[in-house]
């Protein structure tokens, strides 16, 4: 491409340098012309190279969301189910621990423990998953009140029963 560009500007200047030879206008101009049409393609060619350089960039940004979402992404702790009472011996005496157990298995055991009924309103907050101690001298109240909390969840005290709402 080189080679080809340095032999027509060396036939211009030769053209236009040199009175003895026949000067032609519309020699060089058609040597100008050809010359333009190479430009042209040339930027064409670039703008595919850029094009194809902005594709490979979005694909690779694809490529590695698509990593991050299969092998990355963190998965929540395995659930440990409460079928028994989880109570332990402490120094302080008895307690309730709770690891990453749903919200509605905290409230059956509460149920049991404390002899009420607890009532969660909405499938996600069921599953919502807490991980918990609670010592024997904690009242129920603030059992509730903080798992309220942690939850993000209202708390409601309707007659004999106690109701967890989104």
């Amino acid at each position: 491409m080189e080679d080809n560009f340095n032999k027509t500007l060396n036939r211009l200047i030769q053209d236009s340098h040199e009175p003895r030879e026949e000067y032609s206008k519309e020699r060089t101009w058609m040597l100008l012309q050809a010359k333009m049409k190479g430009a042209a393609h040339q930027q064409t060619s670039h703008w595919w190279h850029k094009a194809a350089a902005a594709a490979a960039i979005v694909m690779f940004g694809v490529f590695s969301w698509a990593m991050y979402a299969v092998y990355l992404n963190p998965q929540p702790a395995t659930p440990q189910e409460v079928i028994e009472a989880p109570i332990l011996e402490t120094e302080k005496g008895k307690a309730l621990n709770f690891v990453q157990v749903p919200l509605q298995s905290i409230t059956e055991q509460l149920e049991q423990t404390f002899g009420v009924s607890i009532r969660i309103e909405g499938e996600a907050l069921k599953d919502y998953r807490v991980t918990a101690s609670f010592t024997e001298d904690e009242s129920l109240e603030d059992i509730i009140a903080l798992l309220g909390r942690v939850a993000e969840a209202e708390v409601i005290y309707k007659d004999n029963e106690i109701i967890l709402r989104n």
